[in-house]
């Protein structure tokens, strides 16, 4: 009964990746003539933020991972070897935080980390991610303990500001083969397992 409860009353969150234009505005008008109460602020081309909160209405929303976007592009990498990449990932996630604690965000979530920094073109293409020279990747144990460091300062910072920290697992495509699998951790229960026994904190969570 008490599961029957929960499904009547759904916590329903659209993704701005899922609508055609990626123009926050024009996402945020078509929200407006669907009903849709719920958006999951993701990537987008252009975006006010002052429309999240001069909205007619009262929407939900979420924060998740490359949001708001850089102005100059680049692999959100939280386990990065490239100091610049990785402070650029840092504040990136720190801003992404400060405004879902603004909106009333229940959490922020960010992807995990890479072996490799991928230029940001090839996201989302395992076909080109497969034809990487496995021998330029930083090896796995190295880049998980760079990605617990990051993702234990993001928790407290997110607790700070009343929100819950998460990280949502890599998925490997059959097409990128083995080259892609050692690109990406964070693909395995046990991996992921492993990260919250480490975290070791009420604040940090998985999104999977």
């Amino acid at each position: 009964m008490a599961m029957s409860n929960r499904i009547k009353n759904p916590r329903i969150y659209v993704s701005t990746t899922s609508f055609l234009t990626h123009h926050l505005d024009e996402i945020l008008d078509l929200c407006d003539q669907w009903n849709i109460d719920g958006l999951e602020l993701s990537a987008v081309d252009t975006y006010d933020l002052s429309k999240l909160f001069n909205s007619k209405r009262s929407r939900r929303y979420l924060v998740h991972n490359y949001f708001p976007p850089a102005d100059r592009p680049f692999l959100l990498n939280l386990a990065s070897q490239n100091t610049e990449i990785l402070e650029r990932s840092m504040d990136l996630c720190c801003t992404a935080v400060d405004l879902s604690s603004r909106l009333g965000c229940e959490f922020y979530a960010a992807h995990a980390g890479y072996t490799f920094d991928l230029p940001a073109n090839y996201l989302g293409r395992p076909a080109k991610q497969a034809e990487l020279d496995v021998r330029d990747f930083e090896p796995y144990e190295k880049v998980y303990q760079t990605m617990l460091s990051s993702v234990r300062y993001l928790t407290d910072y997110s607790k700070e500001r009343g929100v819950k920290f998460l990280i949502e697992n890599h998925v490997c495509s059959g097409i990128g083969g083995e080259t892609v699998k050692k690109l990406l951790p964070m693909t395995k229960a046990e991996e992921l397992r492993r990260l919250a026994q480490d975290v070791s904190n009420a604040n940090f969570g998985l999104l999977i």
